[in-house]
């Protein structure tokens, strides 16, 4: 096999020398006769076969101007020799067919000859990764063929399979959907071979599948209709049977349905694998889906271990400025994440980030992506300063690729407000929101569920700067369109809603109406998310501390009772918020007189605090309100040393709005009564 390999190579290059002898003495003469453009395009298409893209592309360009030497009338393209793209062979899930450029006789029409080179200088364009100048010549080399009627399916279909991928290269999905549905109508009708229908047919199933979910049906059939003629044509194994399985696991994946697209993956991996060996990009493609498949099932072991794999073998081909390799990067990052391995997730999206430059330039949309993943990660570890400028870096790149109002642009411009609320710069957070507000109207529409999110937003801004009518405003519109588009009220987002309404009625003392917000939000987290989840622990607390304001004090115990239950069993015992639910207890206990069950509580709770440690202040609250029910318990030693603690830890923290409260006494006074506080005081 090999022998013969190398007896097909030297062939081709004796016949590429001897054309290029033939065309040497030819351009001799002083002028070009007729068939030099058949000349030019033999070398071209010798150059193609041989890998030499440029050079092919020149030939090409070279036969149109030998064209318009011999009849003015036959079009003649622009001579722009680009630089040479990026054209490795990476994974395209078969959307390049096998294409060929096409030989001229002496004997082809002009209108021929003309399709048949815009056709070849197309294709050749686009194995250099210049698909905007592919589209260009192939678009005329469909022009031609229409506009003379030119009798010749086959080149037709041809063209027509070669823009639908120009188009998908260049992101037009639904142009490139309308060119392969016609090429396969054509195909169909003309009877023209299998094998080019089954091809096209993956191509439609792909761009269905890419297009919208809504298509995925559409797309498994296309695939299905495909992989029948490719076992009809093949039999059980061939490049082009594994290419379509592949397409068809990334269908089941999107459905949901993990185990049959791992055991077609599988399938596929293990053809590729024998048909191409280890190293093959297809069988990378193969491991990387797999992989994802894992991820989605939890199997993070086995994703990470897979992953890797697929980092290795691209980089092995490709090195560190391939997509390849940073989309891999971004994977492992997303994976670590998952796993709260923050530092290890920000290692991995910085390689990523730093192979998106390499392989895409600054200014490109997955550069964008990449910062604004980075930023989402600082956020999550409230690292504000970071996190803002990576969102502003993104931002910046963003607003070069697209217009002022693109989705990608208001999401990050509502992340750079979400650090203006996290930091408590509830103005400049106020006019972000406001100015994100805006471009989602004109983008999405006044009763759109995105407008309805940032409104809420809104509206917890303005709660926060006391502006409770305007937060009770927006909030209510907000419910309203939320209600619309879900068609229900059993929604989590609706339950967030009613809550927010309750904290507002609350501040505004209307407490009855408050208690009915509340547990309209139980009741739709209740059902939808069951009775032992934390977020319905947090309207348990709401109910009861509303009962408590409005001196139900034994209808508030059995409310903090309830959130303490479902806290301790959702969170465990040791969590901060069990800590601040047990002091809300004892203080109900310790307003009743229960003085005793109530420092039990606030005991617990003081050890909680104390275990995580991450907030003194809470600590010195704590022990502040355990020194006055000493103080009411006329244990005076206990009461001093809690003050005493609670005092320390104020003015260490140089604490400006939290004061030491003791009932019934002067804090200034605490020396008169024990000598070892006067320093602290």
């Amino acid at each position: 096999m090999m022998n013969r390999l190398v007896t097909e190579k030297e062939s081709t290059r004796r016949r590429a020398a001897t054309v290029d002898l033939r065309l040497a003495k030819r351009q001799k003469r002083t002028t070009r006769i007729p068939d030099t453009f058949a000349l030019l395009n033999e070398c071209g298409i010798s150059a193609f076969r041989r890998g030499e893209y440029e050079e092919a592309q020149r030939c090409f360009s070279q036969a149109f101007t030998s064209i318009s030497l011999t009849n003015t009338e036959r079009p003649s393209p622009q001579l722009d020799f680009e630089a040479e793209a990026d054209h490795r062979q990476d994974y395209d899930e078969g959307m390049e067919i096998n294409c060929s450029p096409i030989a001229l006789s002496e004997n082809s029409p002009n209108t021929l000859v003309a399709s048949i080179l815009f056709y070849n200088l197309g294709l050749t364009r686009s194995r250099r990764g210049q698909h905007a100048a592919a589209e260009e010549s192939l678009k005329c080399a469909y022009k031609t063929i229409q506009t003379y009627t030119i009798q010749s399916a086959d080149l037709n279909v041809k063209v027509l399979q070669c823009l639908g991928y120009s188009a998908f290269k260049l992101g037009n999905n639904f142009e490139a959907l309308e060119y392969f549905e016609k090429a396969l109508s054509l195909s169909v009708e003309k009877k023209l071979k299998r094998l080019s229908q089954a091809a096209t047919l993956n191509c439609i199933g792909v761009l269905h599948f890419h297009e919208s979910p809504m298509r995925s049906e559409n797309a498994m059939k296309a695939l299905q209709q495909s992989l029948e003629i490719y076992l009809e044509c093949y039999g059980p194994k061939s490049i082009q049977i594994a290419t379509v399985l592949n397409n068809i696991g990334r269908v089941y994946y999107h459905f949901a349905a993990y185990d049959k697209a791992l055991g077609i993956y599988k399938q596929t991996l293990e053809m590729r694998i024998e048909l191409l060996g280890k190293d093959s990009v297809d069988v990378a493609a193969t491991i990387f889906n797999t992989a994802q498949t894992h991820h989605k099932l939890g199997d993070l072991e086995i994703a990470l271990k897979l992953y890797t794999n697929f980092l290795d073998l691209v980089q092995s081909k490709f090195g560190n400025k391939s997509r390849d390799a940073a989309l891999a990067n971004r994977c492992i990052g997303d994976l670590h994440q998952a796993r709260g391995e923050n530092s290890l997730a920000l290692k991995f999206f910085q390689k990523s980030l730093a192979s998106g430059k390499r392989a895409y330039g600054r200014c490109h949309r997955e550069v964008a992506a990449s910062l604004s993943k980075i930023g989402n990660l600082y956020f999550e570890m409230k690292n504000y300063d970071a996190a803002l400028q990576h969102y502003k870096e993104g931002l910046a790149v963003e607003e070069q690729l697209y217009e002022a109002d693109n989705r990608y642009i208001i999401t990050t411009l509502t992340n750079i407000a979400h650090i203006s609320k996290h930091r408590g710069d509830y103005e400049v957070a106020l006019k972000a929101y406001q100015a994100v507000h805006e471009r989602q109207i004109r983008v999405f529409g006044a009763e759109s569920i995105e407008v309805a999110e940032t409104v809420s937003s809104i509206g917890l801004i303005q709660y926060h700067l006391g502006d409770y009518e305007a937060s009770f405003d927006s909030y209510q519109t907000s419910l309203t369109t939320r209600r619309e588009v879900y068609g229900t009220d059993e929604h989590l987002n609706v339950a967030s809603t009613f809550n927010s309404i309750g904290l507002i009625l609350f501040k505004q003392e209307a407490y009855d109406m408050a208690k009915e917000c509340f547990n309209a939000s139980l009741r739709i987290r209740q059902k939808l998310m069951g009775p032992d989840h934390h977020d319905v622990a947090i309207l348990w607390y709401n109910i009861g501390t509303t009962y408590f304001e409005t001196g139900e004090e034994d209808t508030a115990v059995q409310m903090y009772l309830e959130a303490l239950r479902v806290e301790r069993t959702a969170l465990g015992n040791d969590h901060p918020d069990v800590a601040l639910t047990l002091q809300y207890l004892g203080r109900v206990l310790l307003q009743q007189g229960n003085l005793s069950e109530a420092m039990s509580y606030f005991k617990e709770a003081l050890a909680i605090e104390t275990k995580w440690a991450g907030d003194e202040v809470r600590v010195a609250r704590v022990l502040n309100i355990m020194g006055n029910t000493y103080l009411q318990q006329a244990k005076v030693q206990e009461m001093m040393e809690c003050f005493e603690k609670a005092a320390r830890i104020f003015v260490s923290l140089q604490q400006k709005e939290d004061n030491l409260i003791i009932v019934g006494y002067n804090f200034y006074n605490l020396s008169k009564l024990h000598p070892p506080c006067a320093e602290a005081a």
